[in-house]
């Protein structure tokens, strides 16, 4: 089971949509302050490939407050020192495969902290959009620490266990679900979900997509 006391990442995404390279520049970047592990999806059995772009990057950390001052600084980073080359190298290979426009692209962010969950994605054609998305990614682990505090007893949940997909989560706790207004850009959270580990395996797999998940 992985520890989750030792600050770690996953690169999850699909080598048939997506080009290595993009890939390689987010695992360079991560790698100079956390273990990276890269699962790509289309090496499982029957896999489908999206029809968009797609990338998760997952984060698992000891507490919620490093995890914002980890999303700080890989905000900035990213915005800073790998922002132009990825955009150029998305748009000459989409211009390569679709000469009428861009492919939309979905970057999924999970961060594992303990007893909170957080996840959010933002789904844009826009790549300058998406890179924005990711710098101030950590306005969603701000906001759910304030609401974590916040939450009581009249708040209901869905209560979900077990569900069989890609991030790990070890621990009962809160489940907060976010997306990226374009027009704001903002995080704005969507639904809160009570999660617990599955009682068979001890895990949780917070499932990239999943839309069964309860509404404020």
């Amino acid at each position: 089971m992985t520890n989750t006391n030792s600050p770690q990442s996953f690169l999850i995404h699909d080598s048939k949509t997506l080009p290595e390279e993009f890939i390689k520049e987010f695992e360079k970047l991560l790698s100079t302050s956390l273990p990276v592990k890269r699962i790509d999806v289309s090496k499982r059995i029957n896999h489908s490939p999206l029809s968009l772009n797609w990338l998760e990057i997952a984060l698992i950390f000891a507490s919620a407050t490093f995890a914002k001052s980890f999303l700080n600084e890989f905000g900035k980073d990213v915005y800073g020192l790998i922002k132009r080359k990825i955009i150029e190298r998305l748009n000459r290979n989409e211009t390569k495969k679709n000469k009428s426009g861009f492919k939309e692209m979905r970057i999924t962010i999970s961060i594992n902290a303990t007893d909170v969950f957080v996840q959010g994605r933002v789904i844009s054609a826009d790549y300058y959009s998406i890179i924005d998305a990711i710098k101030v990614s950590k306005q969603m682990v701000s906001d759910a620490i304030m609401k974590k505090k916040l939450l009581n007893k009249k708040i209901k949940f869905n209560e979900v266990e077990g569900l069989a997909k890609q991030t790990p989560v070890f621990e009962p706790g809160i489940w907060f679900d976010y997306e990226y207004d374009l027009q704001k850009k903002e995080w704005i959270l969507k639904r809160i979900t009570n999660y617990k580990p599955d009682s068979k395996s001890g895990q949780f797999y917070a499932s990239e997509g999943e839309q069964d998940r309860v509404v404020m």
